[in-house]
Protein backbone atom coordinates (compact mmCIF):
# COMPACT_ATOMS: atom_id res chain seq x y z
CA UNK A 1 0.00 0.00 0.00
CA UNK A 2 2.05 2.77 -1.18
CA UNK A 3 5.74 3.41 -1.39
CA UNK A 4 8.36 2.85 1.01
CA UNK A 5 8.60 6.54 2.12
CA UNK A 6 5.04 6.65 3.24
CA UNK A 7 5.73 3.75 5.84
CA UNK A 8 4.57 5.70 8.48
CA UNK A 9 1.22 6.41 7.35
CA UNK A 10 1.23 2.86 5.85
CA UNK A 11 1.42 1.37 9.67
CA UNK A 12 -1.58 3.68 10.99
CA UNK A 13 -3.62 2.84 7.94
CA UNK A 14 -3.12 -0.84 8.99
CA UNK A 15 -3.70 -0.37 12.31
CA UNK A 16 -7.17 1.82 11.60
CA UNK A 17 -7.83 -1.47 9.24
CA UNK A 18 -7.24 -3.71 11.58
CA UNK A 19 -9.78 -1.94 14.17
CA UNK A 20 -12.44 -2.13 11.21
CA UNK A 21 -11.68 -5.47 10.70
CA UNK A 22 -12.39 -6.44 14.26
CA UNK A 23 -15.89 -4.37 14.45
CA UNK A 24 -16.91 -6.38 11.06
CA UNK A 25 -15.97 -9.17 12.85
CA UNK A 26 -18.10 -7.89 15.95
CA UNK A 27 -21.02 -7.01 13.59
CA UNK A 28 -21.34 -10.33 11.91
CA UNK A 29 -21.48 -12.19 14.90
CA UNK A 30 -24.42 -10.28 16.23
CA UNK A 31 -26.05 -9.53 12.69
CA UNK A 32 -28.91 -11.50 13.62
CA UNK A 33 -29.67 -8.93 15.85
CA UNK A 34 -29.74 -6.28 13.79
CA UNK A 35 -32.47 -4.67 11.40
CA UNK A 36 -31.56 -4.17 8.04
CA UNK A 37 -31.73 -1.12 5.97
CA UNK A 38 -34.22 -1.47 3.62
CA UNK A 39 -33.61 -1.93 0.13
CA UNK A 40 -31.61 0.61 -1.98
CA UNK A 41 -31.91 3.08 0.65
CA UNK A 42 -29.36 5.81 0.95
CA UNK A 43 -31.37 8.36 3.23
CA UNK A 44 -27.83 8.57 5.55
CA UNK A 45 -25.88 9.58 3.03
CA UNK A 46 -28.31 11.84 1.11
CA UNK A 47 -27.89 14.24 4.31
CA UNK A 48 -25.84 17.32 3.76
CA UNK A 49 -22.25 16.12 4.63
CA UNK A 50 -21.85 18.91 7.36
CA UNK A 51 -24.81 16.20 8.64
CA UNK A 52 -22.23 13.79 9.47
CA UNK A 53 -18.82 13.82 11.07
CA UNK A 54 -15.63 11.73 10.36
CA UNK A 55 -11.86 12.43 11.56
CA UNK A 56 -8.75 12.75 8.87
CA UNK A 57 -7.74 9.29 10.53
CA UNK A 58 -10.55 7.32 9.23
CA UNK A 59 -10.02 8.30 5.21
CA UNK A 60 -6.04 6.96 5.65
CA UNK A 61 -6.96 3.87 4.22
CA UNK A 62 -8.88 5.20 1.50
CA UNK A 63 -6.18 8.01 0.67
CA UNK A 64 -3.56 5.33 0.64
CA UNK A 65 -5.66 2.94 -1.38
CA UNK A 66 -6.34 5.91 -4.03
CA UNK A 67 -2.41 6.82 -3.94
CA UNK A 68 -1.47 3.30 -4.43
CA UNK A 69 -3.79 3.46 -7.71
CA UNK A 70 -2.41 6.49 -8.65
CA UNK A 71 -5.48 8.74 -8.91
CA UNK A 72 -5.08 10.44 -5.48
CA UNK A 73 -5.01 13.62 -7.25
CA UNK A 74 -7.77 12.89 -9.23
CA UNK A 75 -9.58 12.47 -6.54
CA UNK A 76 -8.33 15.53 -4.87
CA UNK A 77 -9.12 17.79 -7.45
CA UNK A 78 -13.08 16.60 -7.53
CA UNK A 79 -12.99 17.11 -3.76
CA UNK A 80 -12.04 20.71 -3.68
CA UNK A 81 -14.98 21.95 -5.12
CA UNK A 82 -17.93 19.91 -3.30
CA UNK A 83 -19.44 21.82 -0.54
CA UNK A 84 -20.60 20.51 3.46
CA UNK A 85 -24.24 21.35 2.25
CA UNK A 86 -23.84 18.51 -0.80
CA UNK A 87 -24.07 14.63 0.31
CA UNK A 88 -21.23 12.65 1.13
CA UNK A 89 -18.56 12.74 -1.73
CA UNK A 90 -18.17 8.52 -2.19
CA UNK A 91 -22.44 8.64 -2.45
CA UNK A 92 -23.79 6.83 -5.70
CA UNK A 93 -27.63 7.89 -5.81
CA UNK A 94 -27.91 6.10 -8.97
CA UNK A 95 -29.62 2.60 -7.18
CA UNK A 96 -29.34 0.94 -10.67
CA UNK A 97 -25.92 1.36 -10.33
CA UNK A 98 -25.50 0.57 -6.09
CA UNK A 99 -28.58 -1.37 -5.54
CA UNK A 100 -27.65 -2.52 -2.02
CA UNK A 101 -26.41 1.12 -1.32
CA UNK A 102 -24.88 3.85 -2.44
CA UNK A 103 -21.36 3.68 -1.37
CA UNK A 104 -18.92 3.15 -3.86
CA UNK A 105 -16.35 2.40 -1.55
CA UNK A 106 -17.57 0.19 0.76
CA UNK A 107 -14.47 -1.59 1.93
CA UNK A 108 -12.85 1.74 2.54
CA UNK A 109 -15.72 3.37 4.32
CA UNK A 110 -14.82 5.27 7.47
CA UNK A 111 -15.74 4.27 11.25
CA UNK A 112 -18.92 6.74 11.55
CA UNK A 113 -20.66 4.46 8.28
CA UNK A 114 -19.42 1.55 9.86
CA UNK A 115 -20.72 1.89 13.45
CA UNK A 116 -24.28 3.71 11.98
CA UNK A 117 -27.23 1.31 12.43
CA UNK A 118 -24.70 -1.42 14.16
CA UNK A 119 -23.88 0.30 17.62
CA UNK A 120 -24.99 1.78 20.78
CA UNK A 121 -24.07 5.08 22.35
CA UNK A 122 -25.08 6.76 26.17
CA UNK A 123 -27.95 8.99 25.75
CA UNK A 124 -29.17 10.88 29.14
CA UNK A 125 -27.64 7.64 31.38
CA UNK A 126 -29.01 4.87 29.21
CA UNK A 127 -28.08 3.29 25.96
CA UNK A 128 -29.27 3.96 23.19
CA UNK A 129 -29.40 2.49 19.78
CA UNK A 130 -27.47 4.73 17.06
CA UNK A 131 -29.55 4.30 14.23
CA UNK A 132 -32.26 5.94 11.91
CA UNK A 133 -36.13 6.58 12.94
CA UNK A 134 -36.48 3.47 9.82
CA UNK A 135 -34.02 1.28 11.84
CA UNK A 136 -35.69 2.34 15.32
CA UNK A 137 -38.75 1.06 14.82
CA UNK A 138 -37.23 -2.70 15.09
CA UNK A 139 -36.47 -4.12 18.32
CA UNK A 140 -33.14 -4.58 19.02
CA UNK A 141 -30.98 -4.30 22.20
CA UNK A 142 -28.64 -1.68 22.52
CA UNK A 143 -26.68 -3.63 25.32
CA UNK A 144 -25.55 -6.01 22.55
CA UNK A 145 -23.98 -3.99 20.31
CA UNK A 146 -20.88 -2.34 21.15
CA UNK A 147 -20.68 1.11 22.30
CA UNK A 148 -19.41 4.32 19.30
CA UNK A 149 -17.47 5.70 22.01
CA UNK A 150 -15.54 2.89 22.94
CA UNK A 151 -14.48 2.48 18.91
CA UNK A 152 -14.09 6.16 18.94
CA UNK A 153 -11.30 5.99 21.52
CA UNK A 154 -9.75 3.06 19.45
CA UNK A 155 -9.15 5.23 17.15
CA UNK A 156 -7.92 8.17 19.08
CA UNK A 157 -4.83 5.53 20.43
CA UNK A 158 -3.91 5.09 17.41
CA UNK A 159 -3.51 8.64 16.28
CA UNK A 160 -4.39 10.74 18.70
CA UNK A 161 -4.09 13.88 16.65
CA UNK A 162 -6.00 12.70 13.79
CA UNK A 163 -8.30 11.15 15.26
CA UNK A 164 -9.19 13.67 17.99
CA UNK A 165 -11.03 16.64 16.07
CA UNK A 166 -14.39 15.67 13.77
CA UNK A 167 -15.18 17.27 10.53
CA UNK A 168 -17.97 17.17 8.25
CA UNK A 169 -17.30 14.31 6.18
CA UNK A 170 -16.63 15.92 2.89
CA UNK A 171 -13.79 17.69 4.55
CA UNK A 172 -12.46 15.22 6.52
CA UNK A 173 -12.32 13.07 3.42
CA UNK A 174 -10.22 16.31 1.73
CA UNK A 175 -8.13 16.36 4.50
CA UNK A 176 -6.81 12.97 4.84
CA UNK A 177 -6.00 13.46 0.62
CA UNK A 178 -4.36 16.37 1.39
CA UNK A 179 -2.10 15.22 4.36
CA UNK A 180 -1.29 12.22 1.88
CA UNK A 181 -0.15 14.41 -0.75
CA UNK A 182 1.64 16.58 1.39
CA UNK A 183 3.66 13.94 3.28
CA UNK A 184 4.46 12.43 -0.12
CA UNK A 185 5.51 15.92 -1.75
CA UNK A 186 7.83 16.30 1.36
CA UNK A 187 9.55 12.95 1.44
CA UNK A 188 10.16 13.17 -1.89
CA UNK A 189 11.50 16.92 -1.58
CA UNK A 190 13.75 15.40 1.55
CA UNK A 191 15.18 12.66 -0.82
CA UNK A 192 16.24 15.12 -3.36
CA UNK A 193 17.40 17.63 -1.77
Amino acid sequence: MGSKHLAGLCEKTNQVLELYKKLDDQIQRIRCNLPSCPYGCRDCCTVASKNIEATILEFFPLALNWYSEGILDEKYEKLKNITQDEPCALLESDPSILPHGGCTVYEYRPLVCRIFGSSSLIRKNRIDFLACKKLKVQNVNPAVLPLASDLHDELVAIDPYLAAKKYPINEALKKAVEYVLNYDYFLRFLKDA
